[in-house]
């Protein structure tokens, strides 16, 4: 009988979570890259269909960019995270964004994850800054486009051509145009931030990761050195350049729908 009632009890715990967990609305989270708005989300939202968003970049906070650094941001991303009631959140990070997204874990703790879809992104571990692992090859290609303003802690686009040959040189003139639009400077400072989170908690979330074979800025063979310390449920690999959010926007959809 003792050992019936105990049975009984923990099925009712299990139903109970499995409401809870049921009770969540989802929620999407966008996290942009270095040097893009949050505008840069636009068509693979569309692609999506879905309104309840978050959208996060790094100079929303209008504050000078040598006040803008990682913990800036991703307080800035937590506070929207803790501001929504019963959600579960999707995170969609691309490049710096996976920085940002982990970081924000550590800050606010107690949201509910669905999961991560990290795209041609950095993913560092607890203790580490963004971009540690990237090659010299990769900041030669990144600052082609770029250019470092020590004065005012910016990274500054230095030529419209640059920048479109770094980062999507698969585009076709209506992406570009979009590319450009949604482009902007960067405050310097994110990239020295060290990133801090739960690592434990972060390996039991589901993760996903997008490849991209033609990328320069995060070349495929350190996106390959990044994943290889993680597991992931499921991957993609992309024949893009950088911004597959915008030039294969579709296809990186259909891989989101299909694993939620």
């Amino acid at each position: 009988m003792k050992a019936t009632i105990l049975a009984i009890f923990s099925l009712m715990i299990i139903l109970s979570s499995c409401r809870k967990n049921n009770d969540l609305e989802i929620m999407y989270v966008f996290a942009s890259g270095a040097n893009f708005k949050s505008s840069v989300w636009h068509g693979l939202i569309g692609e999506l269909n879905v309104k309840d968003i978050i959208l996060v970049d790094s100079t929303e906070t209008n504050l000078p960019f040598d006040k803008i650094t990682l913990d800036v941001v991703s307080k800035n991303l937590c506070q929207k995270l803790m501001s929504n009631h019963n959600k579960s959140y999707i995170f969609i990070a691309h490049s710096q964004g996976g920085a940002v997204v982990n970081h924000s874990l550590g800050l606010c703790p107690n949201i509910d994850v669905k999961s991560i879809f990290y795209i041609a992104a950095v993913i560092p571990k607890p203790g580490e800054k963004p971009f540690k692992l990237l090659s010299k090859e990769d900041e030669k290609h990144y600052f082609s486009g770029i250019s470092y303003d020590e004065e005012k802690s910016a990274l500054v686009i230095s030529g419209q051509e640059k920048l479109l040959n770094a980062f999507a040189q698969d585009a076709d003139n209506q992406e570009r145009k979009i590319i450009l639009e949604s482009a902007t400077s960067e405050p310097s400072l994110i990239a020295e931030g060290v990133v801090n989170y739960d690592f434990e908690k972060w390996h039991k979330v589901d993760k996903y990761y997008v490849f991209t074979q033609r990328d320069l800025v995060i070349a495929l063979e350190s996106q390959k050195k990044i994943t290889k310390q993680f597991a992931f449920k499921s991957s993609l690999e992309l024949d893009s350049g950088h911004l597959p959010i915008i030039t294969r926007k579709k296809e990186l959809a259909n891989f989101i729908l299909r694993h939620n």
